[in-house]
């Protein structure tokens, strides 16, 4: 958003209250408007949602609107399009439906739908989403487009940087949790939650630790309590909960706001997820010169390139993920090579800079293909 807000466009983010609003505005350099939303399905409230909404965009009259995830891409299109704004933009960063059954899946499918009816321009976070989309007829082809190679806003290489590894960081973290130098660390980064593979994970992990006495694992992250449209758990068996709890070489970090300090204290990186729009998590680790085993699924097969860059296994498939982090538990040259790799190809397609400057560029498009100059913000 900073690099929008300098270059040209006035950048207005409207979301709901919270503590983060004050380090948004801090750390990207715009407005933040707030407004009340739940994640959950509220008749009553999403309606009060759109009407305030409504009113707001009519007062600061955006050239632009661009929604993100499903919920806020719903009252968001509905409420750009009651507003007559000109352009309306909605970015897919993942589909809860790809998982979902049954009546949740129907109900999630149609706001999908309607989302994408009211936008002018959809952007799926990767080719795979969109292939997706467009195989299961969603959309019409000519509103699909892929900012730059894909993702939200890419990934800071100099944040998530693999000199990190080099420093001090990596062996204060290691001391923190009992992990001498010997230690071989898999990282998992991302909501501990039953969709992103965590079942799985964590019994790979369990069978691999008896064989390793040096093989420990990192989850950075928190536990997923509520889901979007309904207020599901993080769906994870009371025995996984318990290996977590009580394993002494697993450990839970919490949200953490420093995780390329977690990463530099790692050797390989873990996404067994069963959806993705585009991994962020496989980013940072590409970024940090990271190898990754991930699995074969929409917005991981993306970033990691099989063989090349880590190994890809099929979701829910414990036996084949445990299987292809052995492979780089014994490697170390292997985990060297890919993680070098995985830096290469992070750094030539989804480096924030260059996301950042095809975001521009196409907002730049959409503007020019409407003929709309003067005032306004996006």
């Amino acid at each position: 958003m900073r690099y929008l807000n300098e270059n040209g466009f006035e950048i207005k983010i409207v979301c709901s209250d919270g503590p983060e609003v004050q380090s948004v505005k801090e750390s990207e350099g715009c407005s933040v408007l707030t407004i009340p939303f739940s994640r959950k399905i509220s008749l009553k409230t999403d309606i009060i949602t759109i009407y305030r909404l409504v009113l707001l965009l009519r007062k600061i009259k955006p050239h632009i609107v661009h929604t993100h995830t499903s919920k806020a891409g719903l009252i968001g299109m509905i409420s750009a399009f009651l507003a007559r704004c000109p352009i309306r933009i909605h970015s897919v960063p993942g589909l809860q439906m790809m998982e979902s059954k049954g009546l949740r899946r129907l109900i999630l499918n149609l706001s999908e739908r309607l989302t994408y009816f009211l936008s002018d321009t959809v952007c799926p976070n990767s080719n795979s989403l969109k292939e997706y989309i467009l195989n299961h007829k969603m959309c019409s082809s000519e509103k699909v487009r892929i900012i730059g190679c894909g993702s939200s806003s890419g990934v800071n290489l100099d944040k998530y940087s693999r000199h990190l590894k080099k420093t001090s960081t990596r062996k204060s973290i290691r001391e923190r949790f009992c992990i001498d130098d010997n230690g071989i660390v898999l990282a998992f980064v991302g909501r501990i939650s039953k969709e992103k593979g965590i079942h799985e994970l964590v019994e790979s992990f369990v069978n691999l630790s008896k064989r390793y006495a040096n093989l420990y694992l990192l989850l950075i992250g928190k536990y997923d309590d509520i889901g979007e449209y309904d207020s599901i758990n993080d769906g994870i068996e009371n025995d996984t909960r318990n290996v977590i709890n009580n394993n002494t070489r697993l450990n839970v970090t919490g949200w953490v706001e420093d995780v390329e300090n977690y990463l530099a204290a790692s050797d390989i990186v873990v996404h067994p997820s069963y959806r993705e729009g585009l991994s962020n998590a496989l980013l940072q680790a590409g970024s940090m010169g990271l190898p990754s085993v991930t699995t074969n699924v929409s917005g991981c097969i993306d970033v990691v390139k099989n063989g090349e860059t880590g190994l890809i296994v099929s979701p829910k498939n414990s036996a084949a993920l445990e299987e292809a982090l052995e492979v780089l538990i014994l490697d170390r040259d292997k985990r060297m090579e890919f993680g070098l790799n995985a830096y290469n190809h992070v750094a030539a397609n989804f480096a924030s800079n260059i996301i950042w400057e095809e975001t521009a560029r196409f907002y730049t498009d959409m503007l020019n293909n409407r003929l709309i100059y003067g005032e306004g913000s996006l």
